[in-house]
């Protein structure tokens, strides 16, 4: 679920973007810095809301290069990856 969580959001270039274009990832590596099983979860099982951070670390001729966070409410950092998209035009 954290490694779908990582990927599930916007990549961090589209509020910079003209109109909405497609984009296909080119590299994806995630490093899980919480054990799945340590991540604070409501009283039903199901696991709390997590806060995303993306950031376009570089950006050129349609390619970037991203790094993005998933924390807990308490400040926990939960996975930390980095991707590479191209943007099509």
């Amino acid at each position: 679920v954290v490694v779908a969580l990582a990927d599930a959001w916007w990549v961090a270039i589209m509020p910079r973007l003209d109109r909405p274009r497609p984009v296909g990832t080119l590299g994806f590596t995630v490093d899980l810095t919480t054990a799945p099983e340590q991540l604070p979860t409501e009283s039903d099982g199901r696991l709390q809301p997590l806060f995303h951070r993306g950031r376009t670390l570089a950006a050129r001729e349609g390619y970037t290069l991203e790094q993005r966070e998933l924390w807990t409410q308490d400040g926990r950092l939960v996975s930390w990856n980095t991707q590479t998209v191209a943007v099509i035009k």
